[in-house]
């Protein structure tokens, strides 16, 4: 989150996701979804064809083996510190293709909890920054 305020000076008083608020209701691209254990159960199509994998290679892995290794702890840490009152989090990060270029990418990580509180599943939605 630090990057977000530092690289794109998103809002003075440091609130970043009111500083995305119109960026959160933009189409996102990429999607996947994984268990409380962190284990991929959905893939779309995009994130597959981003990080040049099949579904079958996607599903059943751990979530972080989807995010790029410089990010893997922060994504980790806010992921795990999701709650009621806080269901969602934003991340900027950037994906190293193949070719040697970088895509800079926001995802949005979020949390679906029952009613007494306990999360029974995690989804995550990215786009192109």
């Amino acid at each position: 989150m630090k990057d977000l305020q530092d690289s794109e000076g998103i809002l003075p008083d440091g609130s970043v996701l009111a500083g995305l608020a119109s960026k959160a209701g933009e189409h996102w691209t990429y999607r996947f979804m994984y268990t409380p254990e962190g284990v991929v159960t959905f893939v779309n199509d995009a994130c597959c064809r981003l990080l040049e994998q099949t579904t079958e290679k996607l599903e059943g892995k751990n979530f972080l083996l989807l995010v790029p290794r410089e990010n893997a702890l922060e994504v980790r840490d806010m992921v795990f510190g999701l709650s009621p009152g806080n269901p969602f989090g934003l991340v900027l990060q950037a994906h190293h293709l193949p070719a040697g270029s970088v895509l800079r990418q926001l995802w949005r990580h979020g949390a679906v909890f029952n009613e007494q509180g306990a999360v029974v599943s995690y989804f995550a939605e990215g786009r192109e920054w």
